[in-house]
């Protein structure tokens, strides 16, 4: 465990692994809550279904869309 656990605290509206395989980052295997946090991915196909859903967003900034959330620029 890390030195500074008691520092390390959980953040309201973040999600945390609570629980997880031998080697996974988790609160259970004794990582650090900022170890443990689980970033989202990205679904193309979630995000084509709400860019349909505003049929004032343009083909060119539903392409921008997915660049940003891909993590492109």
């Amino acid at each position: 465990m890390k030195n500074n656990i008691y520092k390390d605290k959980p953040e309201e509206g973040k999600v945390y692994a609570l629980t997880g395989a031998p080697k996974a980052a988790c609160i259970g295997n004794g990582n650090t809550w900022a170890e443990s946090e689980v970033k989202p991915k990205y679904n193309k196909l979630a995000v084509d279904q709400e860019i349909k859903k505003d049929p004032s967003i343009t083909v060119k900034e539903a392409k921008l869309i997915h660049r940003l959330l891909k993590g492109r620029k």
